[in-house]
C-alpha cells in the first residue's frame, strides 16, 4: 500500500512541473477537450467533497486514510486543471453538478460501517468515470494543453481506483441476514449429502429383499 501511495505522489510531482506554458492565442476549444476540462473539473469538486465527508464520518482509520490521500490529490489535481483551462480561456463551472450534489447528500445521512462501505462504491465508480475521461481525451483531445493534463492526471486517478479496488475486494459484509434455520437470506436450501442420501436407499432395499424372502421360506 505504501508503494502505491508513493506512486500517486511521484506522479503528481512529475505532472506539477510539467504545466503547460499559458498561450495567449488559444481563445476557442474544440467541444471534447471542453467537456473534459469541465467534467473533471466538477469531478475534482466532488471528489474533494466527499472526501472531506468521509474525514469527519468514516468509521474506520483506512477510508480516513483514503479519503486524505484524495483531497490532497485531487486539489492538486484541480489546480493544474485550472491552470491548463486558463491557458485556452475557458471558463469553469463554480460548483458540483445537481447529480453530484445530491450523491453527496446522500453520504452525509449515513453513519458507521454503511457509511464507510457506501462511500467507498461511490469513490471507485467516480474514478472509475475520471479513468475512462482521461483516456478518451487522450485518444479524441486536440489542443496539446489538454491531453497533457490527462496524461498527468490519468496514473493518479489509476492509483487511487486500485487502492480502492483492493480495498472493497478484501472487505466483507459487516452482517449477514440470517433465514430459517440460520441460513443465509437468499440462499438455496442445503440436501443431504449424497453418500448419506444412497445409504438410505440402500437400507430400504436390503430390508425389502429380506422380507421378501422370509415370505418366500414361509410359503
Amino acid at each position: 500500500m505504501l508503494g502505491r501511495y508513493g506512486a500517486v505522489v511521484v506522479a503528481l510531482g512529475l505532472g506539477l512541473l510539467l504545466v503547460p506554458v499559458r498561450h495567449a492565442d488559444a481563445a476557442w476549444l474544440p467541444a471534447q477537450d471542453a467537456t473534459f476540462l469541465r467534467a473533471v473539473h466538477q469531478a475534482n469538486l466532488a471528489e474533494i467533497s466527499s472526501g472531506n465527508l468521509a474525514l469527519r464520518k468514516a468509521a474506520s482509520d483506512e477510508v480516513r486514510r483514503h479519503a486524505r490521500l484524495f483531497v490532497n490529490d485531487h486539489r492538486r489535481l484541480d489546480e493544474d486543471l485550472r491552470r491548463t483551462a486558463g491557458s485556452v480561456r475557458l471558463r469553469l463551472p463554480a460548483a458540483m453538478t445537481p447529480a453530484q450534489q445530491e450523491q453527496v447528500a446522500r453520504l452525509s445521512r449515513l453513519a458507521g460501517p454503511a457509511f464507510d462501505a457506501a462511500w467507498l462504491q461511490h469513490q471507485t465508480r467516480m474514478h472509475r468515470e475520471c479513468v475512462q475521461a482521461a483516456r478518451r481525451e487522450l485518444e479524441a483531445g486536440s489542443t496539446p494543453q489538454v491531453v497533457g493534463l490527462a496524461r498527468r492526471m490519468l496514473p493518479v486517478v489509476q492509483a487511487h481506483l486500485s487502492i480502492l479496488e483492493e480495498t472493497v475486494g478484501r472487505r466483507t459484509p459487516d452482517a449477514v441476514e440470517a433465514g430459517a434455520g440460520g441460513q443465509s437470506a437468499g440462499e438455496p436450501a442445503r440436501s443431504a449429502p449424497l453418500g448419506l442420501g444412497l445409504l438410505g436407499v440402500a437400507i430400504v432395499l436390503g430390508a425389502g429383499a429380506l422380507l421378501l424372502a422370509g415370505r418366500r421360506s414361509r410359503a
